[in-house]
């Protein structure tokens, strides 16, 4: 299913960029005006949004450049994503290691390719005016996305508006499997090494998944579908800023395995070094520094950032309390069984 709908949604973007890349600045404005005249909205709309958005061009700002890379930050993080279900992928020292960067250079070299060619279509100030604006004043329901800047020059090409819409649609599709696996299998992880009620690590004879899993995940996705929808207590996907604090854990325990664990890093096929130090090292080193950067991001983000949401900040404080207090309540249950869950921690899995 995710090939299908990544090969669909790909030739999307396909169309999406052949438009950007062959229509002039005029074409643009003309076809813009009469898709959103067309769709129930004002006349002359681009006039409308030039003069009621308040936008006016800036000079370059580095502060607000680095704001800015939350934008594809919630893009390309989730290449790491993966490595969660590594014990399921097949040939997994090559296709992670070809399947997380190259997701990362396949993304990066896409959206370089859409912004060029969008701004050579639109121009910057142009975006920035449909970016500002209200959309009601133009008769939209919301901003419109890039996909939709495209469709307004073909609109009236059935075909190829259901192939940018649908193509945009089935991005979800690809991206959202790999996280549904992920917590799944953190479930099933947790119930092996005795955190969790062991039913959560049952796998189906019939289906070969771990059912009781993913309906425990089903259920609390859908609690948390509703605590976003109605603004309860999450605002966009800022529980990404706690999702990055347990890889920079990842990266500190990359830094200093091989001096704590001297003997199974030696015996590794993985214990090269740099002169004198550690390859792990120096990777746990730098993606250390990457994280903290993204961290910085996610706390500054005048839109999503965790410092201008209290109530996410206590949300995200809670889950990892009660992470510590659940491994700690696990421990005390599971020794009273006469069972060590703190020895499985000290071995590396073997696969």
């Amino acid at each position: 299913m995710q090939n299908v709908t990544f090969l669909i949604a790909t030739l999307g973007i396909v169309v999406a960029a052949i438009i950007a890349f062959t229509n002039g600045r005029s074409d643009f404005v003309s076809r813009f005006n009469e898709y959103v005249a067309a769709a129930g909205g004002v006349a002359n709309a681009l006039d409308i949004a030039q003069a009621q958005s308040g936008y006016a061009a800036r000079g370059f700002d580095w502060y607000q450049t680095f704001l800015s890379l939350s934008l594809p930050l919630y893009i390309v993080l989730y290449a790491i994503t993966s490595s969660i279900i590594g014990g399921e992928v097949k040939n997994a020292r090559k296709a992670q290691i070809f399947g997380m960067p190259g997701s990362v250079v396949y993304t990066t070299l896409w959206m370089v390719l859409l912004i060029g060619g969008f701004q050579l279509l639109a121009g910057y100030d142009l975006l920035g005016h449909l970016g500002a604006v209200d959309p009601g004043a133009l008769g939209l329901d919301f901003t419109p996305t890039f996909i939709e800047l495209a469709g307004a020059m073909v609109y009236e090409n059935l075909f190829l508006v259901l192939l940018l819409g649908v193509g945009f649609l089935l991005w979800t599709y690809v991206w959202l499997p790999i996280n549904f696996l992920a917590s799944t299998r953190i479930l099933l992880a947790w119930s092996f090494d005795r955190l969790m009620p062991e039913k959560l690590a049952y796998v189906s004879p019939r289906f070969h998944t771990p059912v009781i899993s993913i309906l425990v995940v089903l259920v609390l996705g859908e609690i948390s579908l509703a605590l976003y929808a109605w603004h309860i207590v999450l605002h966009s996907i800022v529980g990404i800023f706690g999702w990055i604090l347990s890889f920079i854990l990842t990266a500190v325990a990359a830094i200093l395995f091989p001096y704590r664990r001297r003997e199974d890093f030696e015996a590794s096929p993985v214990n090269w070094r740099l002169g004198n130090l550690p390859v792990m090292s120096v990777v746990g080193a730098l993606s250390l520094i990457s994280l903290l950067i993204c961290e910085t991001v996610f706390w500054l983000d005048p839109f999503v950032g965790l410092g201008y949401l209290p109530n996410v900040q206590a949300l995200t404080v809670g889950v990892l309390v009660a992470g510590a207090l659940l491994y700690y309540a696990a421990k005390y249950i599971q020794r009273a069984r006469g069972i060590r869950i703190e020895y499985a921690f000290r071995e590396i899995p073997p696969e």
